[in-house]
């Protein structure tokens, strides 16, 4: 219904005013559908700027009273995503805006991992995505955030031994 919509809308109206759309987050995904070959926006697009979340050094800048340790674990957990920087407190130590905005049940990023897997097409079964994910990351955050997982059986599976790991785990 929606995209029949947007589509009526843009070929009567839409292109010829000077209206920006801008997206964010889950909007992102639901509107490059809609623009994909054979869908009700395709060939209606006319540009596009994709705004990247921090880096390690620019994420830091929220948390101007932690000591480099603790900025490189908050990077650790709230990556350069600028809404899960800016929902923290300053004034409060790491441990509690952790506490504070992903642990507690009412916290804002408190199921923000199910909202993420819920977008992700492929993700069938959450459980053994996040165990190939880590597996395949020897268990640091960097590895696991940007490893590629091949759809194969675990050495455990396979009957193989895998040494532990002894990177730095934050």
């Amino acid at each position: 219904m929606l995209p029949s919509i947007l589509q009526r809308w843009w070929d009567r109206t839409g292109q010829r005013t000077n209206a920006l759309v801008v997206l964010a987050g889950t909007h992102v995904a639901f509107m490059e559908q809609l623009v994909l070959g054979g869908q009700a926006l395709y060939g209606r697009r006319t540009g596009e700027l994709r705004i990247h979340p921090f880096d390690y050094a620019n994420a830091g800048l929220f948390f101007p009273s932690l000591t480099p340790d603790d900025r490189i674990r908050a990077y650790g957990v709230f990556g350069g995503m600028p809404a899960y920087l800016a929902a923290c407190d300053t004034e409060r130590s790491l441990e509690d805006n952790i506490k504070t905005t992903v642990l507690r049940d009412d916290a804002y990023l408190h199921r923000e991992p199910e909202y993420l897997l819920a977008q992700e097409r492929s993700v069938d079964r959450p459980a053994v995505y996040l165990a190939r994910r880590a597996s395949a990351g020897r268990g640091s955050m960097a590895g696991y955030a940007g490893a590629n997982v091949r759809r194969r059986r675990s050495p455990a599976v396979r009957g193989e031994r895998r040494e532990p790991d002894q990177s730095l785990r934050i």
